[in-house]
């Protein structure tokens, strides 16, 4: 009688199984994926790397190995709470750049005060908060959307262009129709041209296995380049000093949410936008096949899900809400299409998509950027800061969100010193 295999221990590695064989190559026979090591696991979080592979292969484990694979656990544990990641790289990020402002010759109270002050102080700065937040906040939707398919649209910055110059043609050329109606005709031409800016990348991918990374990247500059066009010459107003168009439409202009600011009813489009996305993605069979096409397409294709379908929907979705970021710039902020009318936006998007794990957190990181663009001006004046300053903070908290485990070893750092001094204090007693 042929000896029954069960589950057998692994050398080495305490506590171990191998999964049984199934009697198939697909579910389990050596030399499959499936049993190949780590295919069952659940990948690594921020880089970690597994607490059973710091202890030794063979022999008694040491207590330092012990140690180590505690804190990491610890760690792991710790950091599995995504706020309280992003609360931890906040804080460490608003340290080192104390330490920036000291080296500078500068006090970091001082310059974090009138930082806040002119992002929070007063009702300018709530107003400039608001309005640098709305562009960022449609931005940072539109990474947000892409990233849960496993997609990454660096393509937003052109998508944006591309959105706003639909706004405008909408906006400059279609006479007659009342406000009810030119507003959403305008805001559905900017949704139109993002989508269809988003298209090709998703296109080209799955049609040639062209990573969409890079045709958005590439797509970015020639959208900038021919809005740079159409507001040198065709669009461009007679006897303007700045490349940019005619003024919008009466009919076509967003109404100022607040007298005398420039804040429209765009920031609230934004949030309600992101309450609908967060529902989608949560409640809805689209949001659930978008998922789990981002966490493992070859399972969801296995599971019968259109995997192709549902890529070219998110990235239309993606495109969606970029094109919306540049339509209600023309149509609230600038009235009209200037050239270079953004400074970054899109890619600005990808750090707020980051620092928001879902899009009702995007609303949260949208204003967080938008605090720090606001108090940003202010340090222009009266201070030796430069506005740069404000970029390089948010390249830290980007760098320490995007490797939670260095926020983890930087806390750490200074506990193992205080450590040793009460041991040896320990046993000195």
């Amino acid at each position: 009688m042929p000896e029954t295999k069960g589950p057998r221990q692994t050398e080495g590695r305490p506590g171990a199984h191998e999964a049984p064989s199934m009697g198939s190559q697909a579910h389990g026979q050596p030399g499959s994926p499936c049993m190949q090591p780590g295919a069952h696991e659940t990948p690594p979080m921020g880089g970690f790397p597994h607490a059973g592979d710091l202890l030794p292969s063979g022999g008694r484990p040491k207590a330092r190995d012990l140690l180590k694979a505690r804190d990491l656990l610890k760690a792991r544990a710790l950091l599995s709470k995504g706020w309280l990641t992003t609360m931890l790289s906040l804080a460490i990020a608003l340290l080192m750049g104390a330490v920036f402002i000291l080296f500078g010759g500068n006090n970091p109270i001082e310059i974090y005060g009138k930082l806040f002050s002119g992002a929070l102080g007063s009702r300018t700065g709530i107003m400039q908060t608001l309005l640098q937040a709305t562009p960022l906040l449609f931005c940072g939707l539109a990474v947000s959307v892409s990233m849960k398919a496993g997609l990454l649209n660096l393509g937003v910055e052109g998508q944006l262009y591309m959105g706003a110059l639909a706004a405008a043609l909408v906006g400059i050329y279609v006479k007659g129709l009342p406000a009810f109606l030119h507003i959403p005709l305008c805001m559905l031409f900017a949704m139109a041209g993002g989508a269809a800016w988003a298209f090709l990348p998703v296109w080209l991918k799955i049609k040639r296995g062209t990573h969409e990374v890079v045709t958005a990247l590439m797509m970015n500059y020639i959208a900038i380049l021919f809005v740079d066009y159409m507001t040198n010459y065709p669009l461009r107003t007679k006897n303007a000093t700045v490349a940019q168009s005619d003024v919008l439409q009466a009919t076509a202009m967003l109404p100022k949410l607040v007298a005398r600011s420039q804040v429209t009813p765009a920031i609230i489009v934004g949030m309600v936008l992101a309450v609908v996305l967060w529902f989608m993605l949560r409640s809805t069979t689209l949001g659930y096949q978008i998922t789990l096409v981002g966490s493992n397409r070859s399972a969801s294709a296995a599971t019968g899900v259109p995997v192709s379908r549902i890529m070219v929907i998110t990235m239309l979705i993606s495109g969606v809400c970029a094109g919306l970021a540049g339509g209600m710039e023309v149509m609230g902020t600038h009235g009209r299409l200037i050239q270079g009318f953004s400074p970054g936006y899109g890619f600005d998007g990808i750090a707020v998509a980051v620092l928001g794990a879902s899009p009702l957190s995007v609303i949260v990181s949208a204003l967080l950027f938008g605090a720090l663009r606001a108090g940003g001006m202010a340090l222009s004046y009266g201070t030796n800061m430069s506005v740069k300053f404000i970029n390089a903070l948010q390249g830290v908290i980007i760098l320490l969100i995007a490797a939670p485990m260095l926020s983890y070893r930087i806390l750490t750092a200074f506990d193992r010193p205080l450590r040793r001094m009460s041991r040896k204090n320990s046993e000195g007693v």
